[in-house]
């Protein structure tokens, strides 16, 4: 764990810093850099050290791409001695950051305290990660301390708050909006077509009027929102997942009830506003990332899945697709996954390989269950029991899918360094040896383990 900080860790802060649109040309300065203070437990202060070696090295290596000049590195203070009163004393002309890594059975926590040159301000940055993400987040931290840091600060280093040019309520940075406009214009257009369809009109003439101005007002209203608030691709893919399972279930509900044809449309509306208003009151609420918003998606489309196949367990003879148990499926799997999204943290290509797992499981179970239906006579019908057992090997199949692949990508919630190692040797044979009366020694036998544990 000795060296120079990887590369992975120095193009992380190259593409940080690129892709910063806050990012004005920051000016040059002096970091006067704290060796790292360690909290751990007394199993794991090795690692620990290692641990705080690594990241002073990352930390000394990330300066020079924030245009900052290490100009010594910091003496080791006693806890009592370096405080965050002492701080501001310290940053007269120069950057001084204090990092501090706690490591615990749940992984590392990294604290970095940063002050600005001639400012009495702290800022602070708290994280908590995995060891192998070390690199990568310290210099992220790093990075978003530096740059607040300098949005505050006067000409000269005197930590007056610098005057922007720009407006004091200029629009935050969406990433989200493209994504956000796709899916509020694919909802205003249904919107306009479900008026139509309400209406009992067949004349098409209003049909496209109708769609053309509700997925205007959609794209318009996208755009609004975007220039508003901060949305985040996450949260536009969240927002998607609670459009789109919602309306699939009020209108599945709809044709599996046989209500009226001019107003199932409606129900898939109301449907779709329910989730719309759920997801909204989730986003305002939490951060949702990617890995979350697919968590909903995937929620969403098993419980349409898994809510069919239930049904056709049910009823097996049933001639209709099963759309009562679509719909009641959908709209429970993306409520259940989007109320577990917000506390769960996964990735989208986790998310994907589960849903790859549970696919795969569930064709296996197809593909088992599939001589059942042979029949042993031209002309014999499959019986409901035969179908049952079909429908069950699907479902089975697919959950023991998802819990292979959740299996398969599980994260190790103990830092691998850390893990003691354990030894276990047999022996049989002479184990130690008697002297007998006449002075002879005799051999011992039997049986044992040896080692470390």
């Amino acid at each position: 764990m000795q060296g120079p900080p990887s590369n992975v860790a120095r193009w992380s802060v190259i593409a940080v810093v690129l892709s910063c649109s806050s990012g004005a040309a920051a000016a040059p300065g002096d970091l006067l850099l704290f060796p790292t203070q360690v909290a751990a437990t007394e199993k794991l202060q090795v690692s620990a050290g290692e641990q705080a070696q690594l990241l002073d090295q990352v930390l000394e290596g990330a300066a020079p791409d924030l245009e900052l000049t290490l100009v010594r590195q910091a003496p080791s203070l006693e806890p009592d001695e370096l405080s965050e009163e002492s701080l501001p004393g310290l940053a007269r002309t120069a950057w001084v950051v204090v990092p501090t890594l706690t490591l615990d059975a749940q992984g590392m926590k990294l604290k970095l305290t940063a002050v600005a040159p001639g400012s009495r301000v702290l800022l602070t940055r708290v994280q908590r990660f995995k060891a192998p993400e070390l690199e990568m987040k310290a210099v992220v931290m790093l990075q978003e301390l530096m740059q607040a840091g300098r949005e505050h600060e006067g000409p000269g280093g005197t930590g007056a708050p610098a005057v922007s040019t720009s407006s004091l309520d200029q629009a935050p940075d969406s990433d989200g909006e493209a994504v956000l406009a796709l899916n509020t214009t694919l909802f205003g257009g249904y919107v306009g077509f479900t008026a139509h369809r309400a209406s009992g009109s067949d004349d098409s003439r209003l049909l496209y009027p109708l769609i053309a101005l509700g997925a205007g007002v959609g794209l318009g209203s996208a755009m609004l929102i975007a220039d508003e608030w901060n949305i985040t691709e996450g949260s536009a893919w969240y927002l998607s997942a609670g459009l789109v399972w919602p309306t699939l279930a009020g209108i599945s509900l709809a044709e599996g009830y046989d209500a009226r044809q001019e107003h199932r449309h409606l129900y898939g509306l109301l449907g779709a506003t329910s989730g719309l208003t759920l997801a909204t009151t989730m986003v305002s609420l939490h951060t949702t990332t990617r890995g979350q918003a697919a968590l909903a998606h995937s929620g969403g489309a098993f419980g349409t899945l898994l809510g069919g196949l239930t049904e056709a367990l049910v009823h097996p003879a049933l001639e209709d697709p099963p759309l009562r148990g679509i719909g009641y499926g959908s709209a429970a799997g993306v409520v259940l996954a989007g109320a577990l999204a917000p506390i769960i943290e996964t990735s989208p290509s986790r998310v994907l390989f589960v849903d790859l797992s549970a696919s795969l499981g569930a064709l296996t179970g197809a593909a088992v269950a599939a001589p059942v239906l042979l029949v042993g006579d031209e002309g014999d019908e499959v019986s409901d029991g035969r179908r049952r057992v079909v429908v069950a090997s699907v479902m089975g199949g697919a959950v023991l899918g998802g819990a292979l692949g959740i299996w398969m990508t599980r994260e190790e919630t103990s830092v691998r360094g850390n893990l003691p190692t354990y030894t276990v040797r047999p022996e049989v044979g002479v184990i130690g040896v008697s002297e007998a009366s006449d002075g002879r020694l005799s051999p011992q036998y039997g049986a044992g383990l040896s080692g470390t544990w």
